[in-house]
């Protein structure tokens, strides 16, 4: 995990659509106890939002919709609003690819 988080640092000097922060995750062979860590450099600060991509489509927008309306639900109950046409055109632009 330590050698794919410093390549990925290597790479974003390099490459500026590539961030220098990196979030890994492992599952073993049996597959029982997954492991995640993020790696930063003594003193450096990860930024809080973490981009999510599934097989090159980035579900960023579509997580954080998700993960704001479960914490009002588990917090007090209150269900999801309904999407209006606005919020629903909004996530579709950010399914699109992004460059």
């Amino acid at each position: 995990m330590r050698l794919l988080a410093a390549v990925n640092r290597r790479v974003a000097q390099r490459d500026s659509c590539v961030s220098p922060f990196c979030h890994v995750s492992f599952i073993d062979e049996e597959r029982t106890s997954p492991r995640s860590q993020s790696f930063t450099e003594r003193g450096e600060q990860a930024p809080f939002e973490m981009p999510v991509l599934l097989f090159g489509i980035d579900l960023t927008d579509v997580v954080r919709l998700a993960h704001e309306q479960s914490t009002v639900f588990f917090r007090d109950g209150t269900p999801p609003p309904e999407q209006s046409e606005a919020d629903i055109a909004e996530l579709d632009k950010g399914l699109q690819r992004r460059p």
